[in-house]
């Protein structure tokens, strides 16, 4: 299972997008396989807050400065939240930040980057809050 909270391409575009079926599959598949449903969005001029809450029924509710962000195509199907239930529940999930070049979100309404400039690339993430329980591991040192 992979939950994109936030996939950006450079100060223009946004994606949000949940894989939940490790399966090749096709594009619209509501079963969110590796194509994925996902919901594209512009970004705002400055700096934004990003929230992601993951409910008890398995779906996945994303912010953008307090405005929803649900507009998914496809929309996710009850299968693909119940692999998101499963895998909270027996695993749980690890947070990842990374920067890479090779597909992004509104790649034909956006500036394009370059491998060469990727070096040069730069994201700033603050004020991470997590909620929830332990699933596995040690419990993490508490903040202050």
């Amino acid at each position: 299972m992979e939950m994109d909270i936030i996939e950006v391409n450079g100060d223009c575009a946004m994606a949000t997008t949940i894989h939940t079926f490790a399966a090749d599959g096709t594009p619209n598949n509501a079963n969110c396989d590796r194509w994925g449903c996902g919901s594209t969005n512009k970004l705002p001029a400055s700096t934004f807050t990003i929230k992601a809450v993951f409910g008890q029924d398995g779906s996945m509710t994303i912010t953008m400065d307090g405005k929803p962000i649900n507009n998914y195509s496809p929309f996710p199907s009850s299968a693909s939240n119940s692999v998101v239930i499963k895998t909270m529940q027996s695993i749980g999930a690890v947070i990842e930040s990374s920067q890479w070049f090779g597909w992004a979100p509104a790649q034909d309404q956006c500036p394009a980057g370059d491998a060469g400039n990727l070096a040069n690339s730069e994201l700033k993430i603050t004020n991470v809050k997590v909620q929830g329980i332990v699933v596995q591991g040690p419990e993490p040192t508490k903040c202050q």
